[in-house]
């Protein structure tokens, strides 16, 4: 929940459109970069729906950008920290642009780029936030991992040094840090009342009132997606203990299927990303073009990805 909410419910309801529409363009922009980098077979007529959907992400940034000059005061600093880091976003993830690398360094260069686009994020937004709402203690488990971005990157398999063991337990540390952040949001009934006061704003603005059971949708929609977070953070943390720090000989069947279960949460992240602003959005009665959620492609049966393997 933002601290400056019900002081002006106008700046309160266009807030949380701006807000989501932006989220959107992020979700839209994740979803595209995600098939790119883990699709090796991408048909033309493929990358060219590809294309499409991030222009689209564009121009939900640029809309969000028009309604967002009608805030003032905190809303609109709130506002503008998050139109930062999906300006930012837009440009690390756009795919087809002509300037764009595709080694390995470069990458570790725009992953590095995200990661300070994100730090800067968290300073600007957090501020605004109730310390114990279940949106703040999510954008808080991410930082977490920001934490650890440099040890992941520099970690070496075929390394026994004790530099890699330290890097490997602050990985480890970092993972489960993330990971105990978001479950005290998923237990604590306290981090949903944020949710709870967003929806009654929605609900004034409206000729006929939600239900429960649409909130109820959405609260499930939001669990959900802090569950796949947590799973992620979890299979990361068990992976990284097992192979650096106990010393576990993984077949390469295993350590593949360890990389299929991190992809297909990362997917299916992407996927609620885009329902949660998606629907929130419909409930305002404001329209939204048809998504195809790319990285849903992605995602298979560990079973049928072992028979393929």
């Amino acid at each position: 929940m933002m601290n400056f909410y019900f002081k002006d419910l106008n700046q309160d309801i266009r807030y949380i459109e701006v807000i989501n529409t932006y989220n959107l363009a992020y979700w839209i922009a994740t979803d595209a970069n995600h098939y790119v980098e883990n699709e090796s077979n991408i048909s033309a007529f493929d990358l060219n729906k590809l294309i499409n959907q991030f222009k689209l992400a564009i121009d939900k940034y640029e809309h969000a950008n028009n309604l967002s000059l009608f805030l003032k005061g905190h809303h609109k600093e709130a506002a503008n920290a998050l139109r930062q880091f999906v300006q930012m976003c837009l440009s690390d993830l756009n795919f087809y642009s002509e300037d764009k690398k595709t080694d390995s360094e470069s990458h570790e260069i725009n992953l590095l780029s995200q990661l300070d686009h994100e730090e800067k994020f968290q300073a600007n937004f957090l501020c605004f936030m109730n310390p114990n709402s279940a949106e703040y203690l999510t954008i808080k488990s991410y930082s977490h991992m920001n934490q650890i971005a440099e040890d992941l990157l520099l970690i070496d398999v075929d390394t026994n040094s004790i530099k890699n063991l330290e890097r490997a337990k602050n990985i480890v540390a970092g993972f489960n840090l993330a990971k105990k952040t978001i479950n005290h949001a998923i237990q604590n009934q306290e981090s949903f009342e944020g949710m709870i006061e967003e929806f009654k704003i929605i609900n004034t603005f409206r000729t006929k009132s939600l239900t429960q059971q649409d909130f109820l949708k959405l609260c499930d929609k939001h669990i959900e997606y802090m569950n796949l977070w947590k799973e992620y953070f979890s299979i990361n943390e068990q992976a990284f203990r097992d192979i650096y720090i106990d010393g576990l000989s993984l077949e390469e069947l295993e350590y593949e299927l360890i990389q299929h279960e991190a992809l297909s949460y990362q997917s299916k992240i992407n996927n609620y990303g885009i329902e949660i602003s998606k629907l929130t959005l419909e409930f305002m009665n404001i329209d939204v073009p048809h998504i195809e959620v790319f990285s849903n492609k992605l995602i298979n049966n560990p079973l049928s990805f072992m028979r393929t393997s």
